[in-house]
């Protein structure tokens, strides 16, 4: 059974509401603006963004333990470059942003150096920079 019939946010409980575009599919909790995204989603919007790019996730015990949407079980911490992320490590099921993380992450990406990232905006705003650069 697919994960956005399971449970919740794994960090709030809030429900998830499904955004789609015409390439991208992911979930955004509707309480915490929390996003649940599918590994092979992720993979597709960072090649999108900077082809060739190589990331791996390696997990480390932080003491903090979320559950997977998915198949519940407890996901690792993982930092992809320089911002901690939750993902799901035994099964790949997908990671889990916090509010922001995800825009941090995409902009690192886009533009790699190590700067701290910018202040939080609104994940809305930032997929909307994302898409409308895209179709220009």
């Amino acid at each position: 059974m697919p994960y956005r019939q399971r449970g919740g946010c794994p960090k709030c409980g809030g429900s998830f509401t499904n955004l789609r575009t015409d390439e991208y599919s992911y979930q955004r909790c509707s309480k915490c603006i929390g996003i649940w995204m599918e590994w092979d989603v992720l993979a597709r919007f960072i090649e999108d963004i900077a082809p060739g790019f190589v990331w791996a996730p390696k997990g480390s015990h932080t003491g903090r333990t979320i559950i997977c949407p998915n198949c519940r079980g407890s996901m690792e911490r993982t930092q992809l470059l320089g911002i901690p992320v939750d993902y799901c490590e035994p099964h790949n099921h997908g990671v889990w942003f916090d509010k922001d993380e995800l825009r941090q992450v995409l902009e690192r990406v886009a533009s790699p150096s190590d700067a701290a990232p910018e202040p939080p905006t609104s994940f809305t705003t930032l997929l909307n920079d994302f898409f409308n650069k895209r179709t220009q």
